[in-house]
């Protein structure tokens, strides 16, 4: 039989064991805690790498640049790719990433959350404030007279190219206006499909009492009274969400693996893509407004 001291001993000889039992337990789930944040962190840093240093390889943002950054994620996704053409600066307005600067309402633009989108507030706002904030990036409509008929077009001193729509075409040729035919000219559009150019047309423009003729290209789709685009429909109205083009990048999860790395960098693939392609849909500029264009070198 075994004496009190030796069971004493015994219970706390086993107590020790399984104090280092547990101990090197904890130990170990620390160490894989520890390994999975790191791969996270990986994962995170590269994303953000690849992001930001496509933007800066390609774009050399500005602090110009830098400060449309910190406008609402509903105005840059749709205010800014709905009404641009192909100018590639402006895709430093879409890079979005935890570690980039936070994005900030403005303090003279009404903001109202939206249940329905997970990229943040959707302005609702009028004509006016679109104006302005046209103004700020450069782009404008010119909503000109010819004769006893008006025509929309869409004008961008930085842009590779300016937009007229086939309706207007049709007047301008009643007037006199020689309208030519390029060969071979297309343009990609923001619903992934190539159009032909139909023409080109030189116009002359007059503000501020100086008239120059601008070159203007002939897009079939152009003026279109709304269009869905990044999960937000635009039409004369504004913008409003889409929830079923949204769920899709609410549920998109944050990447782990390098497999799901690798899905993840083809959807931002994708939607560079998209970003940089022609949307040719406007809201309603009928209203009198002040132009202002863009003196920058790009």
């Amino acid at each position: 039989m075994t004496t009190i001291e030796e069971t004493r001993d015994i219970e706390r000889s086993w107590n020790e064991i399984k104090s280092k039992i547990k101990e090197a337990t904890k130990r170990e789930d620390e160490i894989v805690e520890q390994d999975e944040d790191i791969k996270k962190e990986e994962v995170e840093e590269a994303v953000h790498k690849i992001k930001l240093g496509k933007a800066e390889e390609a774009n050399n943002i500005t602090p110009e640049m830098r400060e449309g950054m910190e406008w609402s994620p509903g105005q840059r996704y749709a205010l800014i790719r709905a009404l641009h053409d192909r100018r590639g600066f402006l895709n430093a307005f879409t890079q979005t990433c935890p570690k980039c600067p936070k994005p900030k309402k403005s303090q003279n633009v009404p903001m109202k959350p939206s249940a329905n989108s997970s990229l943040g507030a959707v302005p609702k706002t009028s004509l006016a404030k679109w104006r302005s904030w046209l103004q700020k990036v450069g782009v404008f409509y010119k909503n000109f007279e010819i004769s006893s008929g008006q025509v929309i077009a869409l004008l961008d001193t930085g842009a590779e190219i300016s937009i007229i729509g086939r309706s207007g075409i049709n007047l301008l040729e009643s007037q006199g206006l020689e309208v030519q035919s390029p060969d071979n000219v297309s343009a990609f559009t923001a619903a992934g499909v190539t159009q032909p150019v139909q023409g080109m047309v030189r116009i002359p423009i007059t503000i501020n009492s100086s008239t120059k003729y601008l070159t203007f290209w002939v897009i079939p789709s152009f003026q279109r009274s709304s269009l869905q685009h990044l999960g937000y429909m635009i039409d004369t109205e504004g913008l409003r969400t889409c929830s079923e083009k949204v769920s899709a990048i609410k549920e998109f999860s944050k990447p782990h693996t390098v497999a799901e790395l690798k899905r993840f960098l083809v959807s931002v693939s994708m939607k560079e893509l998209l970003n940089t392609a022609l949307v040719p849909a406007t809201p309603d500029f009928s209203q009198q407004f002040f132009i202002q264009t863009d003196a920058s070198d790009r």
